[in-house]
């Protein structure tokens, strides 16, 4: 295994992904090239790089291709053993103390105590284990950052004061209170131990969350008496990682919420089967599987209310009476059988995620049969096509598998057949519409082509509805592929019209050459012979025109808000001056057709400028503010935010250095060289950043779905006890996370005492990680290149109006 410097990592992590990007377009542009050669020219390509990246000298860390980055040798003394230290000689003291105490006094004493001991061993256990094998060491963490308030919680609680403002608990709730103080002091944590006797089991994590639930049972109960709540839910589950402003969120709803719906369905279903199964959730205590299961029964309610709609509408018109007959049987069969979630740890019963597989199948099946029914109302459809449709959703929505993968398929296909019904819908919407002004031509082209491409759908909708397998056949996925891909190029072109009256605004002389390029622009994505550089060409202005209009930063330059004015050194109206020139010069760029040249990186500089300025604000003012940390009440994020205030009070100086070399370098007698250098501050900024970038972007992504106080005890524990779900929101990086957590708990230690080559070593190392982090969540910056076709050199020609004028 070889040892690289974080330089030449990134450099080379970075540089392998872009050749992959280069070969995967050359195999589509020039699809008569070996991928053999292709795959030869990769390995030459890697080789090389790690030729010249051995020769380099480095001990902090190793790349391993693959597998996460690892960090610098864990030796003692470290920071976990020193923590450990501490809650041992706490509890000492406790224990101390409560040999001179009597009754709940000494119980509370000797709960606190045995909360440290808890805590001392995990950090101890885990001391000298790998990055990635951090589990227990961040376990301890959350431990140790918990105790003061749990010691708080037990003295309240016993003394009869409840957390709500105002209120008490009541003579029985003191009494209980005390008995699970005393159930705390006196658990055994056998439990924990055996769950940690393996560190190389894979599901480690999941076993450590289960004994953590165990071990602190009484401690949970305790918190739920006392705050009036439930355990929240610490791994909320996003739709898109990459998409900060629209997106869908899965979040476990509120104890109450999932009571009223279930009361509310009660009411109105009829057949007994579902009463059967939201008894069944109603009787379940873990608020993350009862919302699950209720969601699966809800959605499988309203396909029900929807068949037996559409049967008393439509007679047998639209589905048959044997389909709505069938369909109904099928949705009581699987509900009879329905029985709650297992937990983590557990194995599902075999019945039991049969009849899951089929409730989640016949939702989405019913989806797709309704949105073919709602495609068959269109106007313009033919007697024909309303046939087929009418055909393909009531063998839909009839069949079933013989077996779980069997449903997964049937939801697989169910999927594409609603996507390609909802690009139908769109088009057949837009073709409606008033098309944009300056993309007439275009649009008219993109209308005649989908008016084709959805005459085909119905019978390929038949085709998959008898045979769910052949919904991944390229014959049958290309009439669907067709119809999504004519919406997307539709939505472009919309686009483009946004981005016509963006350029106008900013540079009105631009506003003509633009025009002319993006009427090219659209004419090739309508041409399927040029529209794979369309697609490139509209990607790349579309990252330029979201990064620029408006700047990240660009809100708080123009109102002189008191951080920017320090992070800019008062300069800024120089920063805006400096951005508008760049800005200018783009536009003109992009009126000559130049999506890639000069006048475009010198903007993408100014906006990763920018972007730096804006997640040094954020976290920093979140520190000054004491806005909590609210971030760690997510399960994958343990450091609390006070970690990083060093780190950004550091970063200010070098971002300082870079707006003055920015300013400089937009002078109009600047030097040659004041370029290279505003480019040189930048890169050192950016190299000092990453964990700033990553905690900002996780702050405004994971944050606001995080419920409960931060001061909240219970808010604190579920992060400990209890594990995610499959699908919760980056679980599969969640070692990198602890990795990360318990370096800078290592980097703050090595501060304090002074150890400068460690503290080097371990900040190169978090620089790394969290970058790589950073693009595995939210995607590495493209690099702006050569544009096929708009380079500069091509000039548009109108196409002639009359062919007969044309030479």
């Amino acid at each position: 295994m070889l040892r690289f410097t974080p330089l030449v990592h990134t450099t080379l992590h970075r540089g392998i992904i872009l050749f992959e990007r280069c070969v995967q377009r050359m195999r589509v542009r020039h699809a008569r090239i070996k991928h053999t050669r292709l795959d030869a020219c990769a390995m030459l390509f890697v080789a090389l790089s790690l030729l010249a990246g051995s020769s380099r000298e480095c001990a902090a860390q190793t790349l391993d291709l693959g597998a996460a980055i690892v960090g610098p040798n864990i030796d003692a003394p470290n920071a976990a053993l020193e923590l450990a230290d501490v809650l041992d000689a706490e509890a000492q003291v406790l224990l101390n103390e409560s040999a001179k105490l009597a009754n709940e006094a000494k119980s509370t004493r000797e709960a606190s105590a045995k909360l440290r001991n808890i805590g001392a061993y995990l950090l101890r256990i885990g001391a000298t284990r790998p990055w990635d094998a951090s589990g227990a060491v961040v376990a301890g963490m959350r431990v140790a950052a918990l105790r003061n308030r749990i010691d708080a919680l037990m003295d309240n609680a016993r003394s009869g004061i409840s957390r709500s403002e105002g209120k008490s608990l009541s003579d029985e709730q003191t009494r209980a209170s005390i008995a699970l103080i005393a159930r705390v002091a006196g658990n055994s944590i056998d439990a924990l131990r055996a769950a940690l006797a393996t560190p190389s089991n894979s599901s480690e994590l999941t076993a450590l969350s289960d004994a953590l639930a165990l071990v602190l049972a009484p401690l949970i109960e305790l918190a739920q008496l006392y705050e009036s709540s439930a355990l929240p839910n610490a791994w909320p589950v996003v739709s898109d990682a990459r998409d900060d402003v629209a997106e869908r969120i899965d979040s476990t709803p509120a104890p109450d919420a999932i009571a009223a719906r279930i009361a509310v369905i009660q009411s109105i279903v009829t057949r007994t089967s579902f009463a059967r199964a939201l008894a069944t959730i109603a009787a379940q205590t873990n608020s993350s599987t009862r919302a699950g299961d209720l969601s699966l029964i809800d959605a499988a309610a309203k396909a029900v209310e929807w068949i037996e709609a559409c049967a008393a509408k439509h007679s047998t018109s639209v589905l048959s009476a044997d389909a709505v007959t069938q369909s109904l049987a099928h949705f009581c069969s699987a509900s009879d059988t329905f029985a709650p979630s297992p937990t983590p740890s557990s194995t599902p019963i075999i019945g039991n995620e049969r009849a899951r597989a089929q409730l989640g199948s016949l939702n989405a099946c019913v989806d797709a049969a309704r949105a073919m029914v709602e495609l068959r109302a269109l106007a313009g459809v033919s007697e024909a096509n309303q046939r087929a449709l009418s055909s393909a959703a009531s063998t839909l929505i009839t069949t079933v598998a013989t077996d779980t993968n069997g449903e997964r398929v049937r939801v697989r296909a169910a999927r594409r057949i609603e996507e390609a019904c909802a690009a139908a819908f769109a088009l057949e919407k837009a073709a409606n519409a008033t098309p944009p002004r300056d993309l007439k031509d275009a649009i008219k082209l993109l209308n005649r082509k989908a008016r084709f491409a959805q005459d085909a759908l119905p019978s390929a909708f038949v085709t998959i509805a008898n045979d769910p397998a052949t919904a991944g056949d390229p014959a049958t996925a290309s009439a669907l592929a067709r119809v999504v891909t004519l919406e997307q190029d539709r939505l472009r072109i919309a686009t483009l019209q946004s981005f016509i009256d963006a350029i106008t605004a900013i540079r009105p002389s631009a506003s003509h050459g633009f025009g002319l390029q993006a009427r090219r622009l659209a004419r090739m994505l309508t041409d399927d012979a040029r529209r794979a550089d369309a697609q490139l060409a509209f990607a790349t202005l579309e990252r330029q025109c979201e990064q620029a209009l408006p700047l990240a930063y660009e809100t708080q330059l123009k109102d002189r808000a008191e951080r920017a004015r320090v992070l800019t050194g008062e300069s800024t109206a120089e920063i805006l001056d400096a951005a508008g020139r760049a800005r200018a010069a783009w536009a003109d760029a992009l009126a000559r057709g130049d999506f890639g040249g000069e006048e475009a990186r010198r903007l993408d500089a100014v906006a990763r400028m920018c972007r730096a300025l804006s997640d040094l604000d954020q976290v920093e003012v979140a520190i000054t503010r004491d806005r909590g940390d609210r971030l760690a009440l997510w399960g994958a994020w343990a450091s609390r935010r006070a970690t990083l205030a060093p780190a950004s009070r550091d970063l200010e100086a070098l971002a300082l250095l870079a707006c003055r070399s920015l300013v400089t370098s937009a002078k109009t007698n600047a030097p040659a060289t004041a370029y290279a250098t505003f480019l040189r501050d930048l890169v050192t900024l950016e190299q000092a950043i990453p964990l700033v970038c990553l905690t900002a972007r996780l702050e405004r992504k994971v944050a606001p779905l995080l419920h409960g106080a931060t001061d909240s005890v219970l808010g604190m524990l579920a992060p400990l006890t209890t594990a995610p779900r499959s699908d919760a929101y980056l679980v599969n990086e969640r070692r990198r996370y602890l990795a990360l957590d318990r370096a800078l708990l290592e980097l703050e230690y090595a501060r304090r005492s002074g150890a400068l080559q460690r503290r080097k070593e371990l900040e190169t190392y978090v620089s790394a990680l969290a970058s790589d982090l950073y693009d595995r969540a939210f995607g590495a910056r493209a690099p702006i290149g050569v544009v096929p076709g708009f380079d500069g050199t091509v000039q548009d020609v109108p196409a002639p109006k009359n062919r007969r004028n044309a030479k």
